[in-house]
C-alpha cells in the first residue's frame, strides 16, 4: 500500500498540562503549586489570579509555534485515514484541504501530491493525475509507482517519471559580490528544475555559529537577488545561509544550505594622499643675508685681520743696528 510507504509521523506529547503531564506541571496548572521561580518570589503563598493569567499566557506562547505544524499533520492524517478506509471522495477533499492548509515539509508534500494523482486518475482525469505525479517526483525524485495503481494509471506515473528524468527541485546561490561582514552582501538565489509556476517564493535564512536568532527574508518568485545586511553576520567571519523553496500555500518544496565566508583579514585602508606641495630647501641668497649672516665668517675674518695687524707691527719695529769702531786687522 502507498500508505505503508509514506513516512508520516504525527508528533504527540505532554506539552499541554493535561492528562499525562508531569506532576509538577499539572500541579502548577491546577494552581496548587507554583513553578520554582514563582514560588521563591511568593514565599509559598497561594498564587493570585494575575499569576494564573501569566501561566496561561506562557503555555499559550509555547503552543502557538507548533499549532500550524500540528494542524498540517492533522489534516494530512485525516486524509490518509479516509483513503485507507476506502472513502475516496472524502479523501480527495481532505487531500485538497491539506494542500491548501500549507505548512508541510517536502516529505509530506510529496505524499499529498502522489495521493492526489492516484485519486484524480481513479476518477478519469489522467492529465491532472500526471501533473500531480510530476510535482510529487519533483519534490521526491525517488518515488516508486504504488502497487495498487491500475495498468493505465501506472503508465501515467511512468510517463511523469520519464518527463522528470530523476531531476528534483534544486536550490542555487551565488555571490553577486565578495562576501563581507562589514557591508551588505548581495547574493543571487534560484530554484531550478521545478514545474512551471510551482515555486511561489524562496525563503532566505542567515545564521551564525553563535546561536543567535536568524536573519530571514523571503524573495517572491523562483529567481532573484537578496541583500543580506552586515548586522546578520554579528561580527562573525562565517555565515550559514539556508534556502527553502515554498509553494503558494507555504509548504516547503526543497531545502539547501550554503556557507558564506568573509575575508579572514580585511585589507587595511590606503593611507590618505597629501596633496600639499613639498617645501623648498632654503636658498643661500634669500633674505637672510647668505654667508655674511654667518657668525663663523666674521670670526675667521677677525682672526685673519688681527694676525695681519700683529705681523705689520712686528715688522715696523724691527731695526738693523751697526757698530762703528777702529779697524781691526786680522791675520
Amino acid at each position: 500500500m502507498v500508505l505503508q510507504q509514506a513516512a508520516i509521523r504525527i508528533q504527540t506529547g505532554n506539552g499541554f498540562p493535561g492528562r499525562g503531564a508531569e506532576p509538577g506541571l499539572r500541579q502548577w496548572w491546577d494552581g496548587t503549586a507554583a513553578p520554582p521561580r514563582v514560588a521563591t518570589a511568593l514565599g509559598g503563598v497561594r498564587q493570585s489570579a494575575a499569576v494564573r493569567v501569566a501561566q496561561i499566557g506562557v503555555v499559550l506562547c509555547l503552543l502557538v509555534g507548533s499549532v500550524s505544524a500540528a494542524q498540517a499533520q492533522g489534516s494530512l492524517s485525516e486524509a490518509l485515514g479516509a483513503y485507507r478506509g476506502g472513502e475516496l471522495d472524502r479523501a480527495a477533499e481532505l487531500f485538497e484541504a491539506a494542500l491548501t492548509a500549507g505548512g508541510h515539509g517536502p516529505e509530506e508534500l510529496a505524499v499529498i501530491h502522489l495521493h492526489r494523482g492516484i485519486l484524480q486518475g481513479s476518477m478519469g482525469d489522467e492529465a491532472a493525475a500526471r501533473t500531480s505525479f510530476e510535482i510529487a517526483l519533483a519534490v521526491e525524485p525517488t518515488l516508486e509507482a504504488p502497487g495498487e495503481l491500475s495498468p493505465t494509471l501506472s503508465q501515467v506515473f511512468e510517463a511523469a517519471r520519464a518527463e522528470r528524468a530523476g531531476r528534483g527541485i534544486a536550490l542555487e546561490m551565488a555571490e553577486a559580490q565578495r562576501a563581507s561582514n562589514t557591508t551588505d552582501t548581495v547574493v543571487r538565489v534560484r530554484a531550478s528544475n521545478a514545474p512551471e509556476g510551482l515555486v511561489a517564493r524562496i525563503r532566505v535564512r542567515a545564521t551564525t555559529s553563535g546561536g543567535a536568532a536568524p536573519w530571514t527574508e523571503e524573495l517572491m518568485g523562483a529567481d532573484g537577488a537578496v541583500r543580506i545586511p552586515a548586522a546578520a553576520w554579528r561580527t562573525a567571519w562565517q555565515l550559514r545561509v539556508g534556502l527553502e523553496a515554498l509553494d503558494g500555500h507555504g509548504s516547503i518544496l526543497a531545502r539547501a544550505e550554503f556557507d558564506l565566508a568573509a575575508p579572514a583579514h580585511p585589507p587595511a585602508p590606503a593611507p590618505p594622499i597629501d596633496s600639499r606641495p613639498a617645501p623648498e630647501p632654503p636658498s643661500d641668497d634669500d633674505g637672510g643675508g647668505g654667508i655674511l649672516a654667518s657668525p663663523w665668517f666674521w670670526l675667521v675674518t677677525g682672526v685673519l685681520v688681527a694676525g695681519a695687524i700683529t705681523a705689520a707691527v712686528l715688522v715696523a719695529t724691527t731695526e738693523d743696528r751697526y757698530v762703528v769702531g777702529a779697524p781691526e786687522v786680522r791675520p
